[in-house]
């Protein structure tokens, strides 16, 4: 689930790639 919200959000913010 978490990856899900994370790719939505590395639309809006790039330091979210840092977390995958």
């Amino acid at each position: 689930p978490d990856g899900a919200i994370a790719e939505k959000t590395v639309r809006i913010s790039p330091t979210t790639v840092h977390k995958y």
